[in-house]
């Protein structure tokens, strides 16, 4: 929404810290977890399991935040799996 209104988000982050922390704690957990999946695995394996993340993180906005499912969204989720049926394919 902020990005909607074309506001500062500053205030907002000052509100809001604990949750802007929680969340780049959380995206240096994903990070890391991938860097070390891409030791174990190949990476056409791991990358299409990180893409298939982002599927999920739009339903879950979608489902638990009220986002709006827009046409760029459903279109951008066809790529990403067509992408992973295709990495899967080769």
């Amino acid at each position: 929404r902020l990005a909607e209104k074309k506001v500062n988000p500053l205030p907002y982050f000052k509100k809001h810290w604990k949750l802007l922390m929680v969340g780049s704690f959380a995206y240096l957990g994903s990070f890391y977890t991938f860097r070390v999946a891409l030791q174990a695995v190949p990476v056409s394996i791991a990358v299409p399991v990180r893409m298939v993340a982002i599927i999920f993180a739009i339903l879950l906005g979608v489902i638990f935040l009220n986002e709006k499912f827009r046409h760029s969204t459903l279109i951008g989720s066809i790529i990403i799996i067509a992408g992973i049926v295709l990495i899967n394919l080769g």
